[in-house]
Parts: C-alpha cells; sequence; structure tokens
C-alpha cells in the first residue's frame, strides 16, 4: 500500500490523505480496519494525537466483532500509548485494553500461528524443508530433484533431464 510506504518515509501527512481516499472506497471489515488503523498512525505521527484517537476508536468495533488480525492491533497498540496520557481517551483504552485481553486469553497472540517465529527458539523450517516434509515420498523425490539433483540421484531416486 502506497499510503503505508510513505509513512515509512516519513511523510505522514501524504499518508494520511491516501489512507482517507482508500478508505473512503467500499472494503472488507478487515481491510477497513487496517487501513483505518494505518490512518491513526499516519495522525499520531503528524502530531494529531486526538484525531489518532478518533479514528482508531473507529476501527475497535471491528476488532471486538470479528477480525481478528494481529497486524492491525498491534498498530492501535501506539496509539493506545499514546492514549495513556490523553484527557477524554479513557474509553478508547478501555476497550482497547479488553480486545488484547480477550486475544490474549484466546491464545491470539503475535506468533501464535501454525509457524513458530524467531523468538520461540523452535526453528522454522524453510520452505522446501516445509514441502518435503508435508509431501509424500514422491512429493519429496520431486522437490528433492527440483533443488538438487546430485542429491537425488545420491539417494538413488530418478533423475529427469
Amino acid at each position: 500500500m502506497e499510503a503505508r510506504g510513505w509513512l515509512n518515509l516519513g511523510d505522514p501527512g501524504r499518508s494520511a490523505l491516501l489512507y482517507r481516499q482508500v478508505l473512503a472506497s467500499v472494503l472488507s471489515p478487515r481491510n477497513r480496519a487496517s487501513y483505518g488503523a494505518g490512518l491513526a498512525d499516519a495522525l499520531l505521527k503528524q502530531g494529531a494525537r486526538q484525531d489518532a484517537i478518533a479514528v482508531a476508536r473507529d476501527v475497535l468495533p471491528a476488532l471486538e466483532d470479528r477480525v481478528t488480525s494481529m497486524r492491525c492491533l498491534n498498530r492501535l497498540r501506539l496509539i493506545r500509548q499514546a492514549a495513556a496520557s490523553t484527557p477524554g481517551a479513557e474509553e478508547f483504552c478501555a476497550r482497547f485494553d479488553a480486545i488484547d485481553q480477550a486475544r490474549a486469553a484466546l491464545g491470539i497472540l503475535p506468533g501464535s500461528g501454525s509457524m513458530p517465529d524467531a523468538e520461540s527458539g523452535v526453528p522454522a523450517l524453510s520452505r522446501p524443508q516445509r514441502e518435503l516434509a508435508a509431501a509424500p515420498d514422491h512429493g519429496r523425490q520431486e522437490a528433492a530433484r527440483r533443488r538438487d539433483p546430485e542429491c537425488a540421484a545420491a539417494r538413488g531416486w530418478p533423475c529427469r533431464p
């Protein structure tokens, strides 16, 4: 998304404008929440703390309902930190904290997906390793042949040119 790129490049004003344009279109609930969180982030980086909190507050119903995006929740976490010292943001903080605690209780946390993350201490399989682990024997042979014909030949598997 171009808006995220401008935010990463240090132009939150241009980013906010692009996020607003995207949010004016028809979006799925997940995308609306994600782009709303992006807009809130851009506004916060512009120094418009109250506006950022208001936009982030509008994202919360999707996260309370059926959107389970950790990326979205983590982007709102920045707004939550800023809101902690902002008068009038108590409702946002309480609702965000309730969502965060509910996710933690359900085990929906960063890195809780099917693949281990780098911080878990569990080595993740590379894509070829996952292909080999998931494939039946014939699939393993094919995957090995594609990656390393010499290794496949050393195992006695026929190699195709």
